[in-house]
């Protein structure tokens, strides 16, 4: 983890708001820690190196609590610290989209979601297992 710090995974506004503590359980932890740190060497590090830039993690790992307040999905990757939703600070829409671009023509992943409206990309990747989908929302 070149760029980033753990907590930057833990932190969510919704959590806080609603006095919700967002870290796994002590059985969940090792894993969920292993898969972020996989997301970032795999995919989110390599961003920050090519994008030169500040990237702001606005989701990351999620309780189920949070999650459900979010909207996220049941099966949400997010629970499993395999994906993250970001933006690169300064980045316009087209920029954003320039990211997408390069994560989705030279890195490996499991999910990559450009939401142009909100310019924020989501991102996992899952070990020895990416289905490589791509959409523009």
């Amino acid at each position: 983890m070149k760029h980033f710090n753990l907590s930057e995974f833990f932190r969510s506004s919704t959590a806080a708001k609603n006095g919700i503590k967002n870290e796994p359980n002590l059985d969940e932890k090792a894993t969920v820690v292993r898969n972020i740190n996989l997301l970032v060497d795999n995919v989110l590090d390599p961003v920050r190196d090519m994008v030169n830039a500040p990237i702001i993690i606005t989701s990351g790992y999620r309780c189920p609590q949070v999650n459900r307040l979010v909207g996220g999905v049941n099966n949400s990757q997010h629970m499993s610290g395999c994906a993250a939703d970001f933006h690169v600070m300064g980045f316009t829409p087209p920029m954003m989209y320039q990211v997408f671009l390069y994560i989705f023509n030279t890195l490996e992943f499991d999910q990559l979601i450009f939401y142009r409206s909100k310019n924020f990309i989501h991102v996992s990747y899952v070990e020895n297992c990416n289905r490589h989908e791509a959409f523009l929302k």
